[in-house]
């Protein structure tokens, strides 16, 4: 039995889409990388990773079409949320499907999804069992089977891979405690 998931809404502010997501989920997809079925020239997938509202990836052909999201070790994932505009018309994506594994020949699909016409955010899950606990995988794939009103081509304007952070990291220099996700965003403390 299907059971519908609520699609969550964020009115669009430039410069500041993903906040408010990332401020209850991590983003464990800083280092992967995104390759697209096709694109069209001057829309590539890098401007589904911007932050920006007013950018878009956009194939080029026939739907289906497909994200890929390639990491570089096994990753523990939740959601992967995909933002779409109704302004975009029949290139907005209707229909997609998660699929997720270790490699392109250990894809399953996970989820398939209508998603509803506006600004808006749709959570994908990964589903195994009875809960929504994190997965482990090394590759998904975000697969639009059909567009609405028949289009060929879809636009994505944004994407989050969301999952648990990592385990702090603590780091002594001298008489200085950094701790924090990473040294990149470390939070010295002094020693006593």
């Amino acid at each position: 039995m299907h059971h519908p998931i609520p699609v969550l809404y964020f009115p669009p502010e430039r410069g500041s889409m993903c906040n408010p997501i990332l401020s209850q989920n991590y983003d464990v997809a800083a280092d992967a990388v995104f390759v697209a079925s096709s694109t069209r020239d001057g829309y590539g997938i890098e401007n589904t990773r911007d932050d920006c509202w007013d950018t878009f990836w956009q194939s080029a052909g026939n739907v289906p079409h497909h994200i890929d999201i390639i990491f570089p070790r096994p990753t523990l994932v939740q959601h992967v949320f995909v933002s779409v505009s109704a302004a975009d018309e029949s290139y907005t994506p209707h229909t997609i499907a998660l699929q997720a594994g270790f490699d392109y020949n250990d894809l399953r699909t996970y989820e398939i999804k209508e998603v509803n016409l506006g600004n808006v955010w749709t959570p994908l899950r990964i589903i195994k069992g009875m809960g929504i606990d994190p997965f482990e995988v090394m590759m998904l794939r975000v697969v639009i089977l059909d567009n609405f009103t028949s289009g060929m081509d879809s636009r994505i304007r944004q994407l989050l891979v969301t999952g648990p952070p990592p385990p702090p990291v603590r780091v002594c220099i001298g008489d200085e405690l950094y701790e924090g996700t990473s040294l990149h965003q470390n939070n010295p403390r002094t020693l006593r």
